[in-house]
């Protein structure tokens, strides 16, 4: 049995590599937005620093900061195609991060290889639960810079995690690193805040002296400095005093009713707003990964506890056990005063949900004293179907993107045919806008003045571009093997 657990073991590690292959593979079929486009032509126009305090003063205080403005000179010496490629990766790069935290965290050590598997678990699970968020940033590149700050302050919660850096002093690259982490983005970067001062307060009153350290002092600062700048800069406040409609009122209108129902509007989205499909497919994560703990020489107990703590002794235990809840909390706090407009701003409540979840599940894992590792050839079957399952749901993703991204292709060519002439072109567009692509629907609409439509005109310099035919998802799909003609049949070219 021993030697078919070993084996059924590297199966599953080579299913979980295919896994994590085909997930990369999905980014190399990508399309820019239009702000994609708008960005870069901007950039290039201007230079990274004028562009950057630009947006800096009409749009948000992070892009003068070290992790925008890397992201962006990325961008700009590698290109659209790398860049999307590169996020899927630090995608992995997180979700293998997210483990390693939780093993910290929970005293347990996984095998090498089932870190490989735990990884693929992850990536797969919080990509499916979490999709309207995904296509929201992962696969947009303006919005992926949030990915690339997440990839930040994570590093930074492993490396604070692991050097028990609320118990002793960290160095000046740590300082560094947190000076980029509460400079990055509001929505994830306060999380992390709220995180560092609840763990070092709790730590702190346990030991019985509380008394804050010259570095705890530093880390502090940086982090009221970095949030708060990044919150008040003048792009930031010219969103906050905007004139913003949402569903739950104007927030220029003024008064505490106003006030109190967007607040409250706010955090019941962010726990409603992916449905009961999210919280079930992480806890089905939280169990996979629970169990290839167990199958590392831990036992599962379920009922554990000291009930003989004295109130404070529980209220610290109580903060230790749900500051990634609090944290999650905390990172729409920043949101308060503007509604809630696209699932990209969600990105931090979500990934401290994720860390809730699946470390509350793991709480129950304990070390097994006779360190004998369970042999488990139940689990690596359940665990490669559920990759097998993964695989095929890669694989039609990648299909349908290819799709998608064959049909813009061949309708900018034929825009492209006509550059620097008097022709009107009329193109078709796509007209569906839930294609199961996980790309933002961003497209040529009938309105000439639409920013995509100028973007393109001013793009491939065709003075006179229009539409003629929506064409929706049942209609491409069905024209698969066929979509240059599609394009031609619905192209019309008019000579002035």
């Amino acid at each position: 049995m021993k030697i078919k657990n070993s084996y059924f073991q590297y199966i599953t590690v080579l299913i979980s590599v295919v896994s994590l292959g085909l997930f990369l593979l999905i980014s190399t079929e990508r399309w820019q937005l239009h702000d994609d486009w708008l960005f870069i032509v901007r950039l290039n126009k201007m230079g990274l620093v004028p562009w950057a305090w630009e947006y800096y003063k009409t749009w948000d205080a992070r892009f003068i900061f070290p992790v925008f403005l890397s992201y962006w000179a990325i961008i700009k010496i590698v290109g659209f195609k790398w860049v999307m490629i590169l996020l899927s990766a630090v995608y992995i790069i997180i979700s293998y991060l997210i483990l390693r935290i939780l093993e910290l965290r929970r005293g347990f050590k996984l095998s090498n290889l089932n870190r490989i598997i735990g990884t693929a678990i992850l990536v797969f699970g919080t990509w499916f639960a979490t999709r309207e968020m995904i296509k929201d940033t992962l696969y947009w590149m303006t919005a992926g810079v949030y990915f690339w700050a997440l990839l930040f302050c994570v590093v930074w919660l492993y490396l604070f995690i692991k050097n028990e850096y609320y118990k002793s002093k960290p160095g000046i690259s740590f300082y560094l690193l947190s000076f980029f982490v509460f400079t990055s983005a509001q929505n994830i970067s306060i999380g992390v805040f709220a995180f560092m001062v609840l763990i070092s307060f709790v730590h702190k009153l346990k030991s019985g002296v509380f008394r804050l350290s010259k570095s705890d002092w530093i880390l502090i600062v940086l982090g009221i400095i970095g949030v708060g700048v990044s919150t008040i800069s003048p792009g930031s406040m010219a969103q906050f005093n905007g004139e913003i409609v949402s569903d739950y009122g104007n927030k220029n209108v003024g008064g505490i009713k106003n006030f109190i129902i967007h607040f409250i509007a706010l955090y019941k989205d962010a726990f409603t707003f992916f449905g009961i499909t999210f919280y079930a497919v992480i806890v089905f994560v939280g169990i996979l990964i629970g169990l290839l703990v167990y199958s590392n020489g831990y036992k599962i107990s379920l009922f554990s506890g000291n009930s003989y703590l004295s109130i404070k002794e529980k209220v610290l235990e109580l903060i230790q056990k749900h500051v990634f809840l609090i944290a999650a909390v905390f990172c729409l706090f920043i949101y308060w005063p503007t509604p809630l407009l696209a699932p990209r701003y969600y990105i931090g409540f979500y990934f401290f949900m994720y860390l809730y979840i699946i470390d509350g599940l793991l709480a129950a894992c304990k070390p097994n004293n006779s360190s004998t590792t369970k042999s488990n050839l139940n689990l690596y079957i359940l665990v490669t179907l559920v990759l097998l399952g993964s695989v095929q749901v890669y694989k039609n993703s990648y299909s349908n993107s290819k799709l998608m991204n064959d049909f813009r292709r061949e309708r900018d060519y034929q825009i492209e045919l006509c550059k620097n002439s008097n022709t009107r072109i009329n193109v078709p567009y796509f007209s569906d806008n839930f294609a199961p692509t996980l790309v933002k629907s961003e497209e040529l609409s009938t309105d000439s003045t639409y920013i995509y439509n100028l973007i393109l005109k001013d793009l491939y310099k065709v003075p006179n571009l229009g539409v003629s035919k929506a064409i929706d998802w049942n209609e491409l799909n069905s024209n698969r093997n066929r979509v240059k003609e599609l394009i031609k049949e619905n192209t019309q070219k008019i000579s002035k």
